[in-house]
């Protein structure tokens, strides 16, 4: 195949399907940019194609990692540990230097470690040390801080 046939085709149809493919996949929900490169590829786009995908919905702001992560934690906050949300966050292919940046007020774990115990226990104050301490390893393991889980696991040993 010449050169000048590869290059039509790549920008008249390849192209063309992989903007169609991320808008598909952004309608569906949010992704970040890194989401969507592994999934253009893994759908075997070729790289021209998955940039010029990638540029015309950030010219259209479909993609903003930034507002992604802020939103993210908004969200995620309420029910997860802020270790929990940055390890998912790096999953998603979102930087380091991103996440700290947006990350820069302590996320407030409080509500989340609430929502955690009560899916454990109906009332933390009922337990035995032996089972509240059980439920401050499972809430270590969760990601939470250890002095956020002694405010609301109180680890008396008269109990």
């Amino acid at each position: 195949m010449s050169r000048d046939v590869y290059c039509r085709i790549l920008e008249e149809t390849v192209i063309r399907r992989a903007r169609q493919k991320t808008m598909a996949l952004l309608k569906r929900s949010d992704k970040t940019e890194c989401e969507l490169r592994s999934r253009l590829k893994m759908d075997g786009y070729p790289k021209p194609a998955i940039d010029a995908a990638i540029e015309y919905v950030k010219g259209y702001r479909y993609i903003d990692d930034e507002k992604y992560v802020r939103n993210y934690i908004g969200v995620m906050s309420r029910t997860k540990s802020a270790v929990q949300i940055k390890s998912e966050l790096r999953r998603k292919g979102i930087s380091q230097e991103l996440i700290e940046s947006c990350t820069y007020t302590n996320i407030d774990e409080a509500e989340a470690i609430q929502k955690a115990i009560r899916r454990k226990t109906p009332d933390i104050t009922r337990l035995s040390y032996t089972e509240k301490q059980k439920v401050a390893a499972y809430l270590f393991r969760k990601g939470f801080k250890p002095e956020t889980i002694r405010k609301f696991v109180h680890l008396d040993a008269d109990d």
